[in-house]
C-alpha cells in the first residue's frame, strides 16, 4: 500500500490546472458536483481541502494497508456509514478519524453541502526520516492505530482546541503553505497520539434510525407546502415522537420544526431566482397563507426582503 492514492476516496473525477502546489480535481455524479485541492504534506500523508455540494461522493473505499482517514468539517453535514452496523454523523467544527483497513465505508452529505479537510495517513508509505521526525515530536502512529482497533469511527465534537488546530489552515497563505501544513500535521498528529478514548466515545445510528430520519427529510422535501407535526410525522412511521426527533436531529444536525423553515425559506430563495412566480404564489407554494409573514420570515433569515433578494440576484447575473 505504499502507493495509496487519496483520491481513492471519490468517485470519477476529472484533473483541473492550478497555480499552485496543489493539485485540484473535480468529481459530479447525479446528486451534484463537488471539487477537492490535494496537497502532498510529507511521504504517506496527504492533506485535502474539499468543497462539496452533492449527496454523496464515494462509496465502499477501503485499503489492504494501515491508512487512517481524518475529517473536519467546516460547514454542512458529512456522514460517515460502515455497512448496515453503525452511521455516524459531522457538524460544523467536528472532527472525525477512521481507519480505511478493515471496514469499507461510505460517505454523503444529508444536506447536499460539505466543506472541509481529509487527511490520509498511508503508514506504510512513510519514509525513515518522516518516521524519525513525527517520533521526534512523540508521534506515535501505531498508538492511534491501535485506538482504531477498538473502535471504526471517532467524532469528537467542536471545541476550541480543534477549532485553534484547524481554523488557521482554511486562511494560510499559499506563500508559507507547504511549512504550514506540516506544522498542522504534526500537531493534529499528536493530539491524536494522546487521545482519551474513554471521555469522547461516541454512539452512532443504526441503519433503520438512519433510515427514519431520511424518511422524514424526504417527506418535507416532497410536500413543502404541507401543514406537518412531530406526531402526525411520528404516526406515518409508526415510531414515537421522541424517537423520531432524536433520530432526525442526530442525522440533519438540528429540530424537524428547524430544518422544515429552513427548507422551505431555501426553495423559495431559489423560486424567485429562477421563476417569475409572484411572491404570493410561492408563498402559498411553501406554506404561508399570508405572504406578509411569509416576507417577514425571508426577511428574518435572508437579512433582505424577498423583492429586494430577487433584484440582487438578477443584477449579479447581469454583470
Amino acid at each position: 500500500m505504499k502507493n495509496f492514492d487519496s483520491l481513492s476516496l471519490y468517485n470519477d473525477w476529472i484533473e483541473e490546472p492550478t497555480e499552485n502546489a496543489g493539485r485540484k480535481y473535480v468529481f459530479r455524479n447525479d446528486t451534484g458536483t463537488g471539487s477537492t485541492t490535494v496537497y502532498s504534506v510529507f511521504p504517506g500523508i496527504e492533506l485535502l481541502y474539499n468543497e462539496i455540494h452533492m449527496a454523496y461522493c464515494s462509496s465502499g473505499a477501503r485499503t489492504d494497508g494501515k491508512v487512517i482517514e481524518i475529517n473536519h468539517c467546516q460547514q454542512g453535514r458529512g456522514e460517515c456509514g460502515f455497512g448496515d452496523r453503525a452511521f455516524g454523523y459531522m457538524g460544523p467544527g467536528d472532527l472525525a478519524f477512521c481507519s480505511l483497513e478493515k471496514t469499507a465505508h461510505s460517505t454523503s452529505f444529508p444536506m447536499n453541502h460539505y466543506h472541509g479537510i481529509t487527511i490520509t495517513v498511508n503508514s506504510d508509505g512513510i519514509t525513515g526520516n518522516t518516521k524519525d521526525l513525527l517520533q521526534s515530536f512523540s508521534v506515535d502512529l501505531e498508538k492511534v492505530t491501535a485506538l482504531l482497533d477498538q473502535q471504526d469511527f471517532f467524532i469528537v465534537r467542536a471545541n476550541p482546541y480543534i477549532e485553534h488546530i484547524f481554523s488557521e489552515l482554511y486562511e494560510v497563505d499559499d506563500a508559507i503553505r507547504e511549512g504550514y501544513l506540516k506544522v498542522k500535521v504534526i500537531e493534529l498528529l499528536l493530539t491524536l497520539t494522546h487521545f482519551d478514548i474513554v471521555r469522547d466515545k461516541r454512539k452512532y445510528l443504526s441503519h433503520s434510525q438512519t433510515e427514519l430520519a431520511k424518511r422524514v427529510q424526504e417527506r418535507i422535501a416532497d410536500n413543502p407546502g404541507a401543514k406537518m407535526s412531530i406526531d402526525s410525522l411520528a404516526a406515518e412511521q409508526n415510531v414515537s415522537p421522541t424517537h423520531l426527533k432524536n433520530c432526525f436531529r442526530e442525522v440533519y444536525g438540528t429540530s424537524v420544526y428547524a430544518y422544515i423553515k429552513d427548507y422551505r425559506l431555501q426553495l423559495a430563495a431559489k423560486m424567485l431566482c429562477e421563476t417569475d412566480l409572484s411572491i404570493q404564489d410561492i408563498a402559498g407554494k411553501i406554506g404561508f397563507e399570508n405572504p406578509n409573514k411569509f416576507s417577514s420570515a425571508f426577511r428574518s433569515h435572508f437579512g433582505i426582503p424577498p423583492t429586494e433578494y430577487k433584484k440582487s440576484v438578477r443584477m449579479d447575473r447581469n454583470v
